[in-house]
Formats: C-alpha cells, structure tokens, sequence
C-alpha cells in the first residue's frame, strides 16, 4: 500500500497515467463540476463578482478537503477513543526527532498552538495512555513526551485506514491526465506559493 504522509511533507509519488478520463467521460460517471460546493461558490460569485473565480473555487476546494480528511481521520479514530486533533499530535509527537522524546514546546512551535493548548491535548493522549511524559536527563525540571507502545500501534491502524481511504479516493484522479502525479506536483506548486503569501507563524 502506497504510503501517505498526513504530516504534510512530500511523499515519493510516480502516478498512475492509465487511462485519461476527460469531460465526457466523468460525465458518464455522474461527476458534474462543482460538487459539493456548487451552491457555496454560486453564491460568493454572486456576491462577489469581483473574485477570480477559478483561483476562489480551488482555493475553497482545498480547504473543504481539508475539513473532509479530518472528518474521516475523526472516523477512523473513533475506534481507539482519539480523533482527528490527537492523531495529527501523535504524527507530530512521533515525526520529531525520529520518533525520540521530543518537548512540548517543540510541538507547539510544529503545530503552532498555545502550550496551555498543548498541555491539554498532551494530557488527553497520557490519560487514555497512548503518550507518556519522562524526564529529561540533562535538566530534571523539564520533561520530554513520547508515545507508548499503545499509542504507535492506534497511530498506525489509523494512518493506514486513512491510506486505504485516500486510494479508493484517487481511483478517478488517476484515470485522469497525468494522475496523482500530476496532481501532487500542482499541490505542491499552490502549498509552496501560498507559503510565500502567508505570514509568518506567530
């Protein structure tokens, strides 16, 4: 199973060009464009006319996948009592430092929360005992946080759960021009340009 990484770094993605499906042919497989935020973009170009709509439209879809993935992670996690925030601080937790104990100051900085809301989170994954605190070797004041043996094992049933649901998902991408390749490449493209955009993490 090809692996993906919900962390969101680059991942090693050759694509699959098989056939290319054009208008036509998502036609006949009942895909319209739009989608689901056929209504939702009508109307902001309506209201907003002044909007490229292209650029709005991609835009709004990529945050609308965003919102989709974490409602299945939240699904697939529900299993182990965790759900789509402690799965992406347990990738975190398990990402620094190669999976060594890592600060909690550290995660914070990583996923740009508070540490009072780091703190909490930490301590939902220590009560349910997928995480455990030690100390810090060199300075006994301060501790590290790691994941137990429990909490690798849950992170890797749901990321592979979440694996198998992204590749049943990109069935029709890849009969599509240039497949997830081609995909993946103009995502890293739109990521790497809106970086630029954005300001910097506080």
């Amino acid at each position: 199973m090809r692996k993906i990484d919900l962390d969101g770094d680059r991942h090693d993605c050759a694509g699959r060009r098989g056939g290319e499906l054009g208008e036509a042919g998502l036609a006949e497989e009942g895909f319209h464009p739009g989608g689901p935020l056929t209504g939702f973009l009508e109307d902001w170009r309506a209201l907003r006319p002044d909007l490229e709509p292209a650029a709005f439209s991609i835009v709004m879809y990529i945050r609308h996948l965003n919102l989709t993935a974490g409602r299945i992670i939240d699904d697939i996690a529900a299993e182990f009592d965790v759900n789509d925030s402690d799965v992406r601080l347990m990738m975190a937790i398990k990402r620094d430092q190669g999976g060594k104990p890592v600060r909690p100051s550290e995660l914070s900085d990583r996923l740009s929360l508070t540490r009072g809301t780091i703190t909490y989170r930490v301590d939902r994954l220590l009560a349910v005992g997928l995480a455990e605190r030690i100390a810090d070797p060199s300075d006994r004041r301060a501790l590290f946080v790691r994941l137990t043996r429990k909490g690798e094992d849950v992170l890797n049933k749901v990321m592979t759960g979440f694996a198998a649901a992204s590749e049943q998902a990109l069935v029709r991408v890849d009969r599509m021009a240039g497949g997830r390749g081609a995909l993946d490449t103009r995502l890293q493209a739109l990521v790497a340009d809106l970086e630029k955009a954005a300001p910097p993490r506080a």
